[in-house]
């Protein structure tokens, strides 16, 4: 089958703007832990809403693809549960095992109270979550599959545009109300980036600039609310994923790589390797926390080094093992 080259380019920037947002919400973090909002906190708050896109990105991604062909459900079922459900069992117990470890190594208990409190959240580590709302998308891909290709592109505008302000009544609500969606009920925030994948294909052209523009500007807007949010009250929400901004931005630069025509190139030649790097590399990235936590280094305190230097040695380190991982016959299904 040919590959898009233009998406696959779009899905290694993802994975790549995954590892250095949770990089730098690092950063961010420590900032409001320590009510320390100097040039450290404020650089890594733009990186970290530059990067917002990464996730909304990696669910359009999948929703032009999976809602591009029907399936029977027999058919679905058993992609479902190869590229999905026997991934995010085998991923989520390999986390649970390291962070019982790595709690007792590094803390001197397992601390078992804390992780069936994140288990019955449906994952074992932070960015396990995905894997678990995927389930549910891949679910009714089937049903909107067949729907949509019976729908006028008007209708299935207004059926994506009307989900993704589901979606996003459901984030604000959460964030009002501080409350939580049940986990298995997750994937309903991100039907709408699901369909508006299928969508935009076939929406006109808009100029490029024009779009480059609304995500820098987007952006910008990301990190100015994130920081005045922050100092009076120190909420998150304008870095949500389903948050007004990060839409705008996401819907923008899909539309832009949809549309440009990309050769074959360096970014794209690491594609078939993204989803492994998006699991691994949440590991080596907490050991490297957990020891700076121990072993404090001033080049590490600084954001702009601390950055470059975590990223210069988490992404060649998760590239090496995930292509380690593919060269073992179980394992290369599970990445």
């Amino acid at each position: 089958m040919n590959r898009n080259t233009s998406l696959d380019t779009l899905r290694t920037l993802s994975a790549l703007l995954v590892v250095i947002l949770h990089i730098a919400s690092g950063y961010v973090l420590q900032g409001i832990y320590t009510a320390n909002f100097d040039s450290h906190f404020q650089l890594a708050n733009y990186v970290d809403a530059f990067t917002r896109i990464c996730v909304p990105l990696f669910v359009m991604l999948s929703g032009r693809f999976v809602l591009a062909k029907v399936e029977e459900w027999g058919d679905a079922l058993r992609n479902l549960f190869f590229r999905i459900i026997v991934p995010l069992l085998v991923w989520n117990l390999l986390y649970l095992v390291y962070t019982l470890s790595a709690n007792y190594y590094f803390a001197g208990k397992p601390q078992w109270e804390a992780m069936l409190s994140y288990t019955a959240c449906g994952q074992t580590f932070y960015h396990l979550w995905y894997l678990t709302m995927s389930v549910g998308l891949y679910l009714v891909a089937p049903y909107f599959a067949k729907r949509l290709k019976l729908m006028s592109l008007t209708r299935a505008a207004t059926l994506s545009a009307v989900l993704l302000s589901l979606g996003m009544l459901i984030d604000f609500s959460e964030n009002y109300f501080h409350y939580k969606l049940f986990f298995a009920l997750n994937f309903v925030k991100y039907l709408g980036y699901f369909l508006a994948a299928f969508v935009l294909k076939d929406i006109r052209k808009i100029p490029t600039l024009l779009l480059f523009a609304i995500y820098f500007i987007a952006s910008i807007a990301i990190a100015k609310t994130a920081s005045i949010s922050v100092l009076h009250g120190g909420n998150l929400y304008p870095y949500d994923y389903l948050s007004p901004l990060v839409v705008i931005a996401s819907l923008a630069i899909f539309k832009l790589f949809l549309q440009v025509e990309l050769t074959a190139n360096w970014f794209s030649s690491f594609a078939p390797l993204t989803f492994g790097i998006y699991l691994v590399h949440a590991m080596p990235l907490d050991i490297l926390n957990r020891y700076l936590n121990r072993h404090p280094h001033e080049i590490f305190q600084h954001s702009l080094s601390g950055m470059c230097l975590k990223l210069l040695l988490i992404l060649p380190l998760s590239y090496l093992i995930v292509v380690l991982l593919r060269r073992i016959p179980f394992s290369q299904k599970m990445i």
